[in-house]
């Protein structure tokens, strides 16, 4: 049986994921593999990232045989899938559930051997309980208490589906074509679009069901923190990328619902880093130039944050910070 806590750690730590290939396909290609009510997209290329001068530098000081890495190679090859050979991107989506906390799911696109992984989960050592369904099989690979099952199920030999079963129905019934995918959704595609082109990492969200939450959550009380938090109770959309080259560009564009929130919004941001600004002094000044490379503009009911680095300064807060502002060993570079 596959231990849980490698399992566990597959599902919460994908975005530690090394890989090798083709770029995966363009962010709407990728939408189509989940269902139309998802309302937060996550994607990396891989590829691409491992291409890109900087983030060779940072992953040169990555310590990948310790820790979490690890507990996810481990799963991963357990499954018949070589992290540093077979898997090309990662994708993570999340639907909103009302009547429970929400459903997520991570996509992993690569090159598989379908044949090879099957055998491992049907195999009599394996003792994994299978569900036909769609034509597909879901392999219930363990019970996670205050969360449930923990399953899997292979969509082709390009992508592989990992979540809780009635997560991956969803999925199955998108793949099959029994129910639209995210593709169709004209608001998420129009996020999508806007992304920056140079981009490995970005992030699209639906911002209505996070304004659901802050309304429903209790007040917040008065102060600048407060008042950025009440601020995502107006949001109607957000969008993130991280574009790697020799440098680090950042870009956080938010969309609220009035003008006047969006100001508001905005002033609570610009207090924050001026906060954590005065917080810090003349102590660091590395971490100082950090926050001063950060522009936060408001143009109607927009606010873009902005934040460009050169790849000395995030070495040098690497070096300062170890391994924490850079990104985990997401997509080793094969030595």
């Amino acid at each position: 049986m596959l231990r849980s806590r490698s399992l566990i750690c597959c599902a919460a730590a994908a975005l530690s994921l090394s890989c090798a290939g083709k770029s995966p396909k363009a962010p709407g290609a990728d939408l189509s593999y989940l269902p139309l009510d998802t309302v937060f997209v996550a994607s990396v290329d891989a590829a691409a990232l491992r291409r890109a001068p900087l983030y060779r530098d940072l992953d040169s000081h990555f310590a990948k045989e310790k820790g979490k890495w690890v507990e996810v190679k481990t799963f991963l090859l357990h499954l018949g899938i070589d992290p540093e050979k077979d898997l090309e991107s990662f994708l993570l989506g999340y639907r909103s559930a009302r009547e429970r906390s929400g459903e997520w799911v991570a996509v992993l696109r690569g090159r598989f051997d379908v044949g090879r992984i099957e055998k491992g989960l049907e195999g009599p050592g394996a003792r994994i309980a299978a569900d036909p369904y769609r034509g597909k099989t879901i392999y219930n690979l363990v019970s996670v208490p205050e969360v449930g099952d923990l399953s899997l199920t292979l969509l082709d030999s390009t992508a592989v589906a990992v979540g809780r079963a009635e997560m991956l129905r969803r999925v199955l019934d998108v793949h099959s074509g029994k129910a639209p995918s995210l593709a169709t959704n004209p608001d998420i595609r129009k996020l999508a679009s806007g992304l920056d082109p140079r981009a490995q990492i970005w992030a699209v969200l639906d911002g209505r069901e996070v304004a659901r939450m802050m309304r429903e959550r209790e007040p917040a009380g008065r102060g600048t923190l407060d008042d950025a938090v009440n601020g995502l109770a107006s949001m109607r959309s957000g969008r993130f990328s991280a574009a790697f080259s020799a440098d680090l560009a950042l870009a956080l564009d938010l969309e609220s619902d009035t003008e006047k929130n969006a100001r508001n919004l905005a002033d609570a941001l610009r207090g924050i880093l001026a906060f954590g600004k005065m917080g810090i002094g003349g102590k660091d000044p590395d971490t100082i130039r950090a926050i001063e490379a950060i522009r936060v503009e408001n143009d109607r009911t927009a606010v873009r944050l902005r934040m460009d680095l050169s790849g000395a300064s995030v070495k040098s807060l690497q070096s300062r910070f170890g391994e924490s502002p850079g990104l985990p060993p997401v997509l080793s570079t094969p030595r």
